[in-house]
């Protein structure tokens, strides 16, 4: 329901890997996140002030199951939007689920 609060104050995007979005937004943009290419041509063609990013696999047996999926999905990509949001003066808001995905290998 917040949505609703900010999306007449400002443009709201969504970047996803589904067919469908759930939720209003401006315009909707589904592709690969890990596609470093993509990612950065998409936020270049937005131009935003701020980068919500919580995008990952959270589950935690898929993350056991697929160690190197997990890694990409949520270091690899989050790396990517970090540095291009850096390098862009984009300010960057991260929300992380406090699971421990990478428990064996610590």
């Amino acid at each position: 329901m917040q949505i609703h609060l900010y999306n007449k104050k400002h443009d709201i995007y969504a970047f996803h890997r589904d067919q469908k979005i759930y939720t209003e937004c401006l315009l909707d943009f589904s592709f690969d996140l890990s596609d470093n290419t993509s990612l950065q041509s998409v936020i270049k063609q937005i131009k935003p002030d701020i980068v919500i990013h919580c995008a990952g696999l959270t589950n935690l047996e898929e993350c056991e199951k697929y160690p190197d999926l997990a890694y990409k999905s949520n270091v690899a990509v989050t790396k990517n939007v970090a540095q291009f949001c850096s390098s862009n003066n984009i300010k960057l808001i991260y929300i992380l689920v406090p699971i421990p995905i990478y428990r064996k290998s610590l």
